[in-house]
């Protein structure tokens, strides 16, 4: 579930269908409306404690605040991939979304929208 801290930044994971965790965070100390943000790949060995088994991470730059994150088939292929959706924050609340696979210990984004009006889904597009 997306949550969102007291000091206003976004964190949220999602567990892949092997039992890996994703947590994918806004920076602190950065902007709300420009930065970057973490993602964090987890073993998810011990359910109990899902982010003691730290294996791998990127950081990406950000234009906006993170909107939501979710898995999505994007390429068709059946193996869902990480999509992260962002609002650019003032006029035109433009949307943008980038999807990232996993594959063992590498993160690697495979594709992105920028620039999508809003009461568009950015994800749709992705997929497009």
């Amino acid at each position: 579930m997306a949550a969102e801290n007291p000091d206003g930044v976004f964190v949220d994971d999602v567990t892949l269908p092997d039992g890996n965790v994703l947590v994918v965070a806004e920076a602190r100390l950065e902007p709300r409306s420009i930065g970057s943000y973490s993602i964090r790949l987890y073993s998810g060995s011990d359910p109990e404690y899902p982010y003691d088994d730290f294996v791998a991470g990127v950081v990406v730059p950000r234009d906006g605040t993170i909107e939501r994150i979710g898995l999505a088939d994007i390429d068709g292929d059946g193996v869902a991939e990480l999509v992260v959706v962002t609002r650019s924050v003032g006029s035109g609340s433009y949307g943008s979304a980038r999807a990232f696979s996993v594959s063992g210990e590498n993160i690697s984004q495979v594709a992105e929208v920028e620039g999508v009006a809003p009461g568009r889904d950015p994800v749709d597009q992705l997929k497009d």
